[in-house]
């Protein structure tokens, strides 16, 4: 936080020429308010990060707060160089130097600097702490422009902003800038400004996937509109005419939302709104979610054990825990297997009573390996009833049942020649038909208020932002956008047919039958939903044994009569 709500600047100025002036102030003195910033950057004035993400809406003013952070600092520290950067050459002579000159004449700066425009402008302090910084303007249009800059104070590059790499095609180059700083002592810092036009963009996956796990230093600063007091009523008015003409623009340039290149099919509003609630969450708990695996043991003969299944902490897991399983609720499950063009097995959990999404399995791991992994999570919450899909073969079908595992999602086969009645045939076979009828049912369910909030899992929207409607040869479809998977899309969209079957009561903990029964009071039991055949005729078996009356009675769900 910046400790008033005024900054002063004094410069005693020397011998200096100060400017072509004879006339030069000695004594330079220049005093900044508070009132010339917008509340959100405020605190953010005197910050060095080693990565700055200033991302958001249209007229927020978040390039012109970075230029006048900027140029504070770069007048105030010493040892400091700056490249101001956007794709175009001419874009950044055109818009990021004007934006730099802009702030260093509103606080009263100007004279401090002496300032070449021709090639390319390049600002250079000449008096005070910050004396020989250099602020200089590229392209990487032509990347051997950046290399030849050239600084001759320390010969160091410490800041880089980067306007609007929304515009770069190659991620390399966001890696090559970053290798390009230097400075021995002194705090590095890139920073990144832009609109966020598009989902898939690089730049998202260079800061979110690439740069956020590793734990980097990273400073984020999210704004729109409704952040910038300087907006006046026609400003503000043509930004929240998006709302009923282009709801695209309106996600990207009003909210400040991650946009798709294609109209998605699922509620733009309220896929970001969720994701924008969930990044706060995570950011404020770290615990609300964690990665787990699952870990098993074999016998002598190679044979996994069924009862050895565990769920535990892995940092490294594909398996992500947002809830705890409670003893006794009943959970439902899906997943879709790699195949078809996907290269993931995709899992989802729900509380079936809640409807809340409680864990994700997403891999693109070997499917002997992930089949195991399923199977442990799908044990762990209570014996969830489960829909495999069986599109590419039946090897997860197989290795349930092969692991004794029979809560499984039936589905009805239509009758043939061979068949002559309708039987059920375990997992979800999707056909041309029925998939456009489950992704209709997904997204009617999405849009009824509240149930997108029991989506918990980040991948799970981001994927729904890039399914969209594109045009085939002969019909609109319903698909991802190249570049993008469906997995989590399809195995969210089986999950809310599989789990009609699975009960919506809590499954109370069965406990052995204590002291003696009469027949008829087992009868009755079963009769009433107390007891099952089964527990009314192992109970027979038991208390049979215990009178050393028989060695065995075999215990068959066909059985009608109890003694």
């Amino acid at each position: 936080m910046c400790p008033t709500d005024i900054i002063i600047i004094a410069v005693k100025t020397g011998d200096v020429k100060l400017s072509k002036r004879n006339d030069a102030p000695q004594e330079f003195n220049a005093k900044i308010y508070r009132e010339l910033f917008n509340d959100i950057y405020w605190p953010l004035l005197e910050t060095i990060h080693r990565y700055e993400i200033y991302w958001g809406g249209s007229g927020s003013g978040k390039s012109y707060f970075i230029a006048q952070k900027l140029a504070i600092q770069l007048t105030m520290m010493p040892g400091r160089n700056l490249i101001c950067i956007r794709k175009q050459g001419t874009d950044a002579r055109d818009s990021v130097y004007p934006a730099m000159e802009s702030a260093l004449y509103e606080f009263g700066l100007l004279e401090l600097w002496d300032i070449v425009e021709h090639p390319m402008p390049r600002m250079t302090c000449i008096a005070g702490p910050g004396m020989g910084n250099v602020i200089a303007f590229s392209g990487l249009d032509k990347a051997e422009d950046i290399k030849s800059i050239v600084f001759k104070h320390g010969h160091i590059l410490t800041d880089i902003w980067y306007e609007e790499p929304t515009g770069e095609s190659n991620i390399q180059n966001f890696r090559e800038l970053d290798r390009r700083l230097r400075g021995r002592g002194f705090k590095k810092r890139v920073i990144f400004s832009f609109n966020p036009v598009n989902e898939k963009h690089i730049i998202k996956q260079y800061i979110w996937d690439e740069l956020l796990p590793t734990g980097a230093d990273i400073q984020f600063c999210h704004s729109t509109y409704v952040d910038n007091k300087f907006l006046d009523d026609e400003d503000i008015s043509t930004i929240e005419r998006f709302q009923t003409t282009d709801p695209y623009s309106w996600s990207v340039y009003g909210l400040g939302l991650w946009g798709t290149t294609g109209l998605t099919i699922f509620d733009m509003n309220l896929v970001n709104e969720r994701l924008k609630t969930l990044r706060a969450i995570k950011q404020a708990d770290p615990g609300f979610s964690y990665t787990a695996s699952v870990t098993f043991r074999r016998d002598k003969d190679d044979n996994i054990i069924r009862d050895s299944f565990e769920v535990g902490y892995d940092v490294k897991g594909k398996l992500t825990i947002y809830k705890e399983p409670v003893p006794g609720r009943p959970y439902a499950a899906a997943f879709d297997t790699a195949g078809g063009g996907a290269d993931f097995h995709a899992l989802h959990i729900c509380d079936n009573i809640t409807g809340e999404q409680v864990a994700v399995y997403h891999s693109d791991e070997m499917p002997n390996v992930c089949i195991f992994q399923i199977i442990g999570a799908l044990i762990y919450y209570n014996h969830a009833l489960v829909a495999p899909e069986v599109n590419f073969g039946n090897y997860a079908l197989e290795k349930l049942l092969e692991m004794k595992y029979y809560k499984i999602y039936r589905r009805d086969a239509p009758a043939d020649w061979m068949n002559l009645k309708v039987e059920p045939k375990f997992g979800f076979l999707t056909t041309q038909r029925n998939r456009s009828d489950i992704l209709r049912k997904l997204v009617e369910w999405t849009n009824v208020p509240g149930n997108i909030n029991l989506i918990n899992d980040i991948d799970t929207l981001e994927e729904m932002l890039t399914f969209t409607r594109q045009k085939a040869r002969v019909d609109v479809i319903w698909a991802a956008e190249p570049g993008a998977h469906d997995d989590l899309i399809m195995a969210y969209a089986i999950l809310l047919v599989c789990r009609l079957q699975q009960t919506t009561k809590i499954i109370e903990e069965k406990k052995p039958l204590e002291g003696f029964w009469m027949p008829e009071e087992l009868e009755f039991a079963v009769e009433s939903g107390k007891l099952t055949k089964i527990e009314a005729l192992k109970y027979k078996k038991d208390m049979l044994q215990s009178l050393g009356m028989v060695s065995s009675v075999p215990v068959k769900k066909g059985d009608d009569v109890l003694w």
